[in-house]
């Protein structure tokens, strides 16, 4: 019978086998669930490599689509033929929409939260933790009103890399 693999360069090999090489670890944040842990617990100036796939709608199409101007779905960067969630506030009642996830971002763009700070991501490679953001778990979310996620669909996935 013959020795296939002997010695160090056997067990090496086994070894390398078994342990599978560090892959990107994905986050999964639904347009519809509003803020979605990481499990990452950060501090400010973090700076963390990413990719982010997927398509995220705010609205029914024929609920707020006028070609060339306003879009309903976006991509990470968010619905940037619109405006920024902040500048619709004013117009709408807090009441029946709740608030913006960051005021100064698209709508449907990819946004971060630590704590009471949050912050835009769009479709950033890396996230920077904003200075001074106390030490806290990480959250993602699709940006809309707090209040009108339950119509939103699609998905980001966010690597970790």
């Amino acid at each position: 019978m013959r020795r296939f693999l002997g010695g160090a360069l056997g067990v090496a090999l086994v070894l390398s086998l078994a342990a599978p090489a560090a892959a990107a670890t994905p986050v999964i944040v639904p347009g519809s669930a509003g803020w979605v842990s990481t499990g990452l617990v950060v501090e400010g100036v973090d700076t963390l490599a990413v990719e982010t796939l997927g398509f995220v709608t705010t609205a029914k199409i024929p609920d707020y689509h006028i070609p060339g101007y306003l879009i309903s779905g976006s991509g990470p960067a968010g619905q940037t033929k619109g405006f920024l969630c902040g500048d619709v506030e004013p117009s709408v009642d807090p009441l029946t929409v709740g608030v913006c996830g960051v005021d100064e971002s698209y709508f449907g763009e990819l946004i971060g939260r630590v704590g009471d700070v949050t912050f835009a991501i769009g479709s950033t490679r890396t996230i920077t933790i904003p200075s001074g953001t106390p030490r806290g778990t990480l959250e993602l979310a699709a940006n809309d009103f707090s209040l009108t996620y339950y119509d939103n669909h699609g998905q980001f996935t966010v690597l970790f890399r």
